[in-house]
């Protein structure tokens, strides 16, 4: 007998279907029984029963030679397995010290995108009765878009389905969605060819895989996709008039401070191209603007997220933000309504600053890998300083690894549960296979932990909650763009002899926080090692050659990277996988003050041919 289940591809928002079938006979015989993942063609998924690369590698999880099937405690430099019940009364006698120690104020709690809303919830109890409000979100390109576009003020109406996509005749696509999210591109790219009246503009400042097919692609510099939305904000509230959205008053006002000149110098963007973009998505009957932005190959993340938000709901478009994260989505939602996200609490960002300055000395991280997550080298002398470092993963990741305590758990597949995905939902995950050895789910780790601890001593009064000056939430994002377009010293245009911008390079083996699919096969296959994207004519300058190493030099660290010809890069940029440890030191970790979410922005380095000798 055969048992089969739909359930969800946990590799992005798109949320794409899957059916996973387990044979039973072969276990009531005794026999090994593989797994076996089919497409779902009868289902009603937006994919329609296509997987990307990504989404054909999800049986891997599963059946992944490296799961981790028992809890695991480090003490005095050793590692070793433990059972549940000692592993999970170390972490409660743990918080308990430090909470009488210091309070409940000294606990951070970080959710991985892969978490459900049911996980969540519980997440939000034990956060309730540990008494500290530093819960959030570990995915720190989702957090940049979530907050760029609630901080934004902006209301556009959602792309609720992959049939809508079928049906506009005008898009603006924002990033790299081939990319990030192939099944999403689909029908984009169907639209491109449908009419030779369509419009499928992209945005971007190099020849990314979906720059390819924009019609119109609309080149704009390094760090230019801001100013760019920009200008194509002010064209579209100059032709829509006064009134409008409850924000565009305030928005005009901004805007009015800078030229389109301006605006179009900053960016790249001919005004000519943009205007006809804006007229193309108000004047279509239907019209989307499609957000794919990912940490790194912009500045500003979360200026580029609110803007493009804003610009739809001028024009009337629908709006889709593309995350990483399977349930970014549904977890950032939760955290909002039980007034974390936003709130008195540490970000992402601030719990790994704070834990390196022993403001934060118990880190509880469930299904997330901050340290492969995140830039610079903050996520890991977080990982090492902390007092207490708890950890669930599947898979042995960075974070893992550092971690006093790891506890093994289930991926989707091997538990149920609702997630969020970038049309909205919920969507239902089905339980198809049990996890390997002892792993369990995140819920049931989660509600052990909570009912050991209330255990332990009665719910603990919520940290005090720090004062934040946060602007109106319309002024205030307006205020910060002020700030970002009228900065004397830009990141951006022709570089000094010598020096290039390092952007962040949109890779598919490296979804959500990466500490997943970086360990599959196919991601190992296809990328081995990171490799630096470097334009013909640059190479030839350096006397390099496809295959040649390369030191590369930043403010922040060094790394000798192989290279890769890219005959389509502009003058003076070049590309690299930034979730690759051998990068991570040469960027800067840089936190936003006002949104509070991190800003990669491309740096500036030094290359220089790495020589036989040298080598040697």
């Amino acid at each position: 007998m055969t048992h089969a289940a739909v359930s969800i591809c946990p590799f992005c928002a798109m949320g794409c279907t899957w059916r996973l079938r387990r044979d039973e006979t072969a276990s009531l015989l005794g026999e090994a029984a593989a797994p076996t993942l089919d497409y779902d063609l009868d289902g009603a998924g937006p994919n329609r029963g296509s997987l990307c690369a990504k989404g054909n590698m999800s049986l891997e999880l599963m059946t992944h030679p490296r799961r981790l099937e028992s809890p695991l405690l480090s003490e005095d430099g050793r590692t070793r397995p433990a059972g549940w019940d000692e592993a999970l009364s170390f972490v409660v006698a743990q918080l308990d010290r430090i909470r009488a120690a210091h309070g409940g104020g000294s606990i951070g709690m970080l959710l991985g995108p892969q978490l459900t809303l049911e996980e969540t919830a519980a997440a939000l109890r034990l956060a309730r009765s540990l008494g500290t409000a530093h819960v959030d979100l570990c995915e720190p390109g989702d957090h940049a878009v979530l907050s760029g576009i609630a901080y934004s003020a902006a209301r556009p109406a959602r792309v609720e389905s992959v049939e809508q996509l079928d049906t506009m005749d005008a898009l603006l696509v924002v990033g790299d969605l081939l990319t990030l999210a192939p099944c999403a591109a689909k029908p984009v790219l169907d639209a491109r060819y449908r009419s030779r009246r369509n419009t499928v503009a992209v945005l971007a400042p190099n020849r990314t895989k979906t720059a390819w097919f924009g019609r119109p692609a609309l080149p704009c510099v390094a760090t230019g996709e801001a100013p760019a939305l920009a200008l194509m904000l002010a064209l579209a509230l100059e032709a829509a008039g006064p009134g409008g959205p409850a924000w565009a008053d305030a928005a005009r006002a901004h805007l009015a401070r800078f030229t389109h000149g301006e605006l179009e110098r900053r960016s790249g963007l001919a005004q000519a191209s943009a205007a006809a973009v804006v007229r193309a998505l108000a004047a279509g009957p239907s019209a989307g603007v499609l957000l794919a932005g990912q940490l790194g190959a912009t500045a500003r993340l979360d200026l580029v997220s609110g803007l493009a938000a804003l610009l739809a709901e001028a024009v009337g478009a629908r709006f889709l933000a593309m995350l990483e994260g399977a349930n970014s989505h549904g977890i950032r939602a939760e955290l909002a309504r039980a007034g974390y996200a936003g709130g008195a609490g540490y970000t992402t960002p601030e719990l790994l600053e704070a834990t390196v300055t022993g403001d934060i000395q118990a880190l509880l991280v469930f299904g997330a890998d901050p340290v492969a997550a995140f830039p610079g080298l903050v996520a890991g002398q977080a990982a090492r300083t902390a007092a207490l470092l708890a950890v669930t993963a599947p898979l042995p990741g960075l974070t893992a690894r550092a971690a006093h305590v790891v506890l093994p758990s289930a991926v989707f597949g091997e538990k149920s549960g609702s997630v969020t995905g970038a049309f909205g939902g919920p969507s239902r995950l089905a339980a198809v296979l049990a996890p390997p050895g002892r792993a369990r789910p995140d819920l049931a780790i989660l509600e052990a932990l909570d009912a050991a601890m209330s255990a332990v001593a009665p719910a603990a009064p919520l940290a005090a909650a720090r004062a934040r000056e946060r602007p109106d939430a319309v002024d205030g994002f307006c205020r910060e763009l002020d700030l970002f377009l009228a900065a004397e010293t830009r990141e951006a245009g022709a570089c000094e002899p010598g020096t290039h911008l390092l952007l962040a390079e949109a890779s598919a083996t490296n979804a959500a926080e990466g500490a997943l699919t970086g360990q599959l096969s196919w991601a190992r296959y296809a990328h081995p090692e990171p490799l630096l994207r470097l334009s013909t004519a640059h190479a030839g300058a350096l006397g390099v050659r496809a295959g040649d190493r390369v030191r590369v030099r930043s403010n922040w660290g060094q790394a000798e990277l192989r290279v890769r010809l890219d005959a389509s890069l502009p003058e003076g940029i070049v590309t690299v996988p930034h979730r690759d440890p051998a990068v991570r030191g040469l960027l800067r970790w840089r936190r936003e003050s006002t949104v509070r979410c991190l800003d990669l922005r491309p740096d500036r380095v030094s290359l220089e041919r790495v020589t036989e000798v040298e080598r040697a």
